[in-house]
Order: C-alpha cells, then sequence, then structure tokens
C-alpha cells in the first residue's frame, strides 16, 4: 500500500476499498509506520503515536494490528506495537545493522500468516515472525 520510503502504491480508491471492505474481514492487519498513518489519519512520529494509530485501526474491525515501527527513527527503528483490543504491547528486539532490509515486512506478514494457517493463537503469532524478520538478514546469505 505505502512503501517504507513512504511512496504511496496505489491509489486513493484502493485505499478507501482495503479499509472499508478488507480490513473489516482481517484476522490482522501489519500496516508499516506510514501505512499506519494513512489508515489511521494520524502523523506517526512517537510510540505513543504507533499506539493510537493501533487502536484506531482496529477500530477499523481487524481483529488484531500490529504497527511495524521498521520506518521509525532512531531507538524506534524496528519497535511494534500489537493491539487486538484488549492487549497493547511494544515489541522490541535487537536490531540488525545492514542495508539488506528489503522485504522483512513481508516476511514477518508471511511468518504470521503461516502461524495462523497452524492455528496458532493470535497473542502468540507475533513472536515466531519477529524472531525470523530480524535474524533472517543476519544470517541469510541472499542479500534481499
Amino acid at each position: 500500500m505505502v512503501s517504507r520510503a513512504n511512496a504511496q502504491l496505489i491509489d486513493d480508491t484502493a485505499v478507501a476499498t482495503l479499509r472499508d471492505m478488507l480490513i473489516p474481514l482481517a484476522a490482522i492487519v501489519t500496516p508499516n509506520r506510514y501505512e499506519a498513518q494513512l489508515l489511521s489519519g494520524l502523523e506517526i512520529n512517537t510510540l505513543d503515536d504507533m499506539k493510537a494509530a493501533a487502536e484506531r485501526i482496529h477500530q477499523l474491525g481487524a481483529k488484531a494490528v500490529l504497527v511495524k515501527g521498521g520506518g521509525m527513527a532512531g531507538s524506534l527503528r524496528g519497535v511494534d506495537i500489537w493491539f487486538d483490543g484488549q492487549h497493547l504491547e511494544t515489541l522490541t528486539t535487537t536490531t540488525v545493522d545492514t542495508t539488506n532490509t528489503h522485504g522483512t515486512g513481508c516476511t514477518l506478514a508471511a511468518a504470521i500468516a503461516a502461524n495462523l494457517a497452524l492455528s496458532h493463537e493470535q497473542l502468540t503469532l507475533r513472536a515466531p515472525g519477529k524472531g525470523i524478520r530480524y535474524h533472517c538478514p543476519e544470517v541469510c546469505p541472499c542479500h534481499w
């Protein structure tokens, strides 16, 4: 929908369709910072902004929201926010000093989808994906 560099990849009609028709059906939504801004209508610069966006996106109907912080600056880089209507959690991990991070958010979403297919409980979904997302660039020879 929006790249980590803040380039909108689909038009406003498609964004509205996603927001109004698909998100209410979703088990989980995993927007990056800029997608979360677009969906929530909030500017996101702080951890509290990320939390508020997660809560607002949850109100669109998704069962859970994971706002990804890969596009955040400084100490917030890689910090994610999980909200499922009951639990609001800040998820952190060690970041990997590499430029080979293209696609890590998609990898995280794929790991979550795989765990959903295995019928894992939603609250436990974010941990396996978070580990894959941050450790693969460290050990993977594929140079994303």
